[in-house]
């Protein structure tokens, strides 16, 4: 729900998307705590970029770079393979939610769950790759491009309305939730990619 040009993106900062997935997102915040607020429901908000991990399918950064890489088959990255985005690694996701959800300092509050340092596209498929022992393939899709395929899927038509999360910096501030519940350390890149990668493999044996 944050706008274009946010950056880094913090609890606090204004939720003003202006498409109807970042509204619905600003809509089921409002509702959310606000029936915590009434004590209907006992709420803690938790948000993370985009993921990846062992069981990580789904994503833009899941099944179509971890299992095209296994396959040989050439990766895409959207927007811009030259700014930085805040990728989240699922099993620190999963930690960091399991202490929102027996900590009573969570409750009522918004927190970004804690993630590795933002990387380029370049970076991460370059990783990937790496650990793979597959050469480094991959291209960047950029917004034309996804018009055009826009006119066969539905599903690519709702992905353009995000695409400016890929192709302008996307940064995450996880500031808050180490000020409160760390400091905690985030799963290295190499170490999150392998297992990654070790997951896939016995998905496909």
């Amino acid at each position: 729900m944050y706008a274009k040009g946010t950056n880094p993106m913090r609890e606090d900062s204004p939720a003003t998307a202006s498409g109807k997935k970042g509204a619905t997102r600003v809509l089921m915040t409002a509702e959310l705590l606000q029936a915590h607020r009434a004590g209907s429901v006992r709420v803690a908000i938790g948000r993370s970029s985009d993921y990846y991990g062992p069981r990580g399918l789904d994503s833009g950064i899941g099944d179509r770079v971890f299992d095209w890489v296994l396959r040989g088959k050439k990766l895409g990255w959207l927007g811009s393979l030259d700014v930085p985005h805040t990728v989240s690694y699922l099993p620190d996701m999963a930690r960091a939610l399991v202490t929102l959800g027996v900590d009573d300092r969570a409750d009522g509050e918004i927190w970004h769950l804690p993630a590795g340092g933002a990387v380029t596209g370049r970076e991460f498929l370059s990783a990937v790759c790496d650990a793979a022992g597959k050469p480094p393939r991959f291209r960047a899709i950029s917004p034309s491009m996804l018009t055009l395929a826009g006119v066969f899927s539905a599903m690519i038509r709702e992905i353009k309305e995000t695409a400016y999360q890929w192709t302008d910096p996307w940064v995450v501030d996880t500031s808050k939730f180490q000020a409160t519940f760390g400091p905690v350390e985030e799963t290295p890149l190499p170490e999150a990619v392998e297992a990654t990668l070790a997951w896939f493999r016995s998905r496909s044996a």
